[in-house]
């Protein structure tokens, strides 16, 4: 049990929702938030089509956007850490955000981090740790997360991660790239933006603060892709097949496959092919290849943001009953390369469904 890490919290703000529940039934229910944008217009003068925080003004400033959606995920984790029966003073955060790129650099991060450490919460967090890897960033900070629990030095975590492409020049680096969906591309995305976050604790501090486990955190598999998006190498998907091999090494294969999943599939050709050449050779480590669940569907694609709210979705379908089976696999994978996969235990057979 000591070893065991356990998600405790979820916590979300998407353009679907508020909350990791009400964004989440949204997307259950289908709706679809991309929509145009209220003035910025792609090279043909079309409105490009985003999915965006409706409670943001859209020309709030980029940082100042990140700083508002993750504070809102945070605060949402906060109050259901409040429900134990401890008080948490201070807890260690392990923050996901973008990686370089037009319109987002390093003064940016800062900027954010700042912020997010002057906002009153009823948690503080201490230290902050960042990790500006993009896609997969949420499940990089969740294997550091583990590793701190594992070694005894922290008992409690908190992952978030967040993004927003709706920066012009962003958006202009993406058109040049030929990933913003638009007339005149295919085979690209609509970009979102939003923040997901969640608890992770030892078992020994599930049973002590009287928290809720809300699924097992299983084997975390992390490589790196040196065929990359946006250049002429071909991508066969070695670094996530890899990443996921690793994930699933520890299932007794073929009986205990896994049952839902949840990843970058975008739109975009490039992610696609990648996740059909790690199915090839992993064919036996999926119930059903083909039946993955598509959030970006519904909010855009999140970048930074994208592997807590995966978790978050997986979580919230195990409480709510509407799980595919007891096994998710959570996968990411970011522009510079880095991928990392997660099996997580919903232990259906041990929780009441709640309606």
């Amino acid at each position: 049990m000591t070893s065991e890490v356990h998600i405790v919290a979820i916590g979300a703000r998407t353009p679907l929702g508020l909350t990791a529940e009400s964004s989440v039934a949204a997307l259950r229910a289908g709706i679809n938030r991309v929509s145009e944008h209220p003035f910025i217009v792609d090279r043909t003068a079309e409105p490009v089509r985003v999915a965006l925080d409706s409670h943001l003004d859209p020309a709030l400033a980029h940082a100042d956007r990140l700083v508002e959606m993750a504070a809102t995920a945070l605060e949402e984790v906060c109050r259901k850490l409040e429900r134990s029966r401890s008080t948490f003073r201070s807890v260690p955060l392990l923050l996901g955000l973008p990686e370089e790129r037009p319109g987002w650099n390093k003064q940016d991060a800062e900027r954010v981090i700042r912020q997010l450490r002057e906002r009153p919460m009823s948690v503080e967090f201490s230290p902050i740790e960042v990790f500006p890897q993009g896609h997969a960033a949420g499940l990089l900070a969740l294997q550091s997360a583990c590793t701190r629990i594992r070694a005894g030095h922290s008992e409690l975590c908190v992952i978030a991660g967040v993004d927003s492409y709706l920066d012009l020049e962003t958006l202009a680096a993406l058109d040049e790239n030929r990933q913003l969906a638009t007339s005149y591309h295919r085979g690209a995305f609509f970009p979102g933006e939003g923040a997901g976050a969640f608890a992770v604790a030892a078992g020994s501090a599930v049973q002590r603060h009287g928290l809720t486990s809300l699924a097992v955190v299983g084997e975390i598999g992390t490589a790196t892709e040196q065929c990359l998006i946006n250049t002429d190498a071909v991508c066969l998907g070695v670094g996530l097949t890899e990443s996921v091999r690793k994930a699933v090494m520890r299932l007794d294969l073929p009986g205990e496959a896994v049952d839902g999943v949840i990843g970058d599939i975008n739109g975009e050709r490039y992610r696609s092919e990648e996740w059909g050449f790690t199915l090839l050779r992993l064919p036996g480590a999926l119930v059903d290849p083909t039946g993955y669940d598509l959030p970006s569907s519904s909010w855009g694609d999140m970048g930074a943001a994208s592997g807590t709210l995966f978790v978050a979705v997986a979580v919230n379908a195990g409480e709510r009953g509407w799980a595919k089976g007891r096994r998710y696999l959570i996968w990411n994978s970011s522009e510079r390369g880095e991928r990392a996969a997660v099996v997580l235990d919903l232990q259906l057979q041990h929780r009441r469904v709640q309606l």
